[in-house]
């Protein structure tokens, strides 16, 4: 019957004989990948537990096929879990943005990255709570409470949406200090040149008061911003012309200009949990479990050796279902099997020795036959001519070199008519 496209396992699948693997190991573990694909079966994967034999490596050679890959172990490591496409905030957006995203995102905790895709830390709910929260520490200083912002004019005039009356958005980050227009002329001007630091640009934010427009003027200021979209006598733009000061005019009343100018600088400049755990691609699962699901982190990088970022796992993941499963051959016991193998989930055994088999969660395909040898029990399973000479030769491989007494008759006779058709 000719064979029907057929549904995918619901996660990629290796198969694998037994470790220190003889010719009926490693073929019958090709013959049966061959085989399921041939039914339409596209994730699954021959392997090789250990070094290739050389009679294995020259069938292979002999008739042009590509061998297995060979592992050592299928330990998952954490590039098995890692989420490789995941959402990351570049160092150089706005805080205003990266919260957008990072709520938009549904994640705990995002990464934020410099163009490189290097590294920087963790912005999270928590710790921008932890930078607002440090009120008595610094409450002058940079952070969301303090006076000072580090930012440029055209992220201050994007996260405003604001127009420019005058001068240029400039890109180039500098520390302003932050003033409110919100006093008498003579107050206010006494009160900048107290409480100004040297060194910092100044930003003033005043709405409606052209008396304040022009007295600022006179001051080292550098940038002014009119809330509400009040009106700007042209005296006072020609005048901020000549001096060099910068004029952003936006729609935002004075308490929500106060509010996004904090969130005007770049995310590198936010409080990033650096303390995260930083995982490697090649860490394996089971060695790093107990130590992630201790931790009161909930989404942890995965960094080259170098720093950068290849993508970010939850805990979750830690206590999820492995992401591939096993179909054994030629064995059945995991004492025999490949390193690691305690830890996948088996679906499926060709075998024809003793059953010892662990009891399994889930119920699992078995076919044991009382043979000589596993690849007489896939031989009728041979899709194409190559495979089925690959299996002729085994057995004859297997039958001079006194390997075990193989089921000649049932071997070559499933497998001969596809050699000579």
């Amino acid at each position: 019957m000719e064979n029907q496209k057929i549904k995918d396992y619901p996660r990629p699948v290796l198969i694998t004989g037994h470790r220190n693997p003889d010719v009926d190991s490693i073929m019958s573990a090709y013959a049966l990948a061959a085989f399921k694909r041939a039914q339409g079966y596209t994730n699954v994967t021959p392997i090789c537990p250990g070094l290739m034999p050389e009679r294995s490596a020259w069938i292979f050679k002999k008739f042009n096929l590509k061998p297995p890959q060979c592992r050592n172990d299928v330990y998952i490591r954490t590039a098995d879990i890692m989420r490789k496409n995941c959402v990351k905030i570049p160092s150089s957006l706005s805080l205003f943005e990266a919260v957008k995203i990072l709520k938009e995102s549904g994640q705990p905790a995002l990464p934020v990255v410099d163009p490189d895709d290097s590294y920087l830390g963790m912005m999270s709910p928590l710790s921008l709570l932890s930078d607002l929260l440090n009120i008595g520490e610094n409450s002058e200083g940079k952070s969301l409470t303090g006076r000072t912002i580090t930012t440029s004019v055209s992220m201050i005039k994007q996260v405003l949406q604001a127009e420019i009356l005058s001068g240029e958005p400039e890109e180039k980050l500098c520390n302003f200090d932050v003033f409110v227009a919100a006093m008498s002329p003579e107050f206010f001007e006494k009160h900048l040149n107290t409480r100004s630091k040297d060194g910092n640009e100044l930003a003033i934010i005043v709405g409606d008061r052209p008396e304040i427009h022009l007295r600022v003027l006179q001051n080292r200021v550098r940038l002014l911003i009119i809330t509400g979209s009040c009106p700007v006598e042209s005296s006072v733009i020609e005048l901020a012309k000549v001096k060099n000061v910068i004029i952003l005019r936006t729609e935002c009343d004075s308490a929500t200009v106060i509010r996004r100018l904090k969130f005007s600088s770049p995310a590198a400049n936010a409080f990033l949990n650096k303390s995260v755990i930083q995982l490697a691609p090649d860490d394996m699962v089971h060695e790093i479990r107990n130590m992630i699901l201790s931790s009161s982190d909930e989404v942890f990088p995965v960094c080259t050796g170098n720093g950068k970022l290849m993508g970010t796992i939850s805990k979750r993941a830690f206590s999820e279902r492995p992401p591939f499963d096993m179909i054994l051959v030629d064995h059945n016991e995991i004492t025999q099997g490949i390193h690691g193998l305690e830890e996948i989930p088996v679906i499926e055994v060709v075998d024809h020795h003793r059953i010892g088999m662990k009891p399994t969660a889930e119920p699992v395909k078995f076919t044991a036959d009382i043979v000589g040898s596993t690849i007489s029990a896939v031989t009728s399973s041979a899709p194409t001519r190559c495979v089925a000479s690959t299996i002729i030769v085994s057995v004859i491989k297997m039958i001079m070199n006194l390997y075990s007494p193989v089921s000649v008759p049932d071997a070559l006779a499933n497998v001969s008519s596809k050699v000579t058709a």
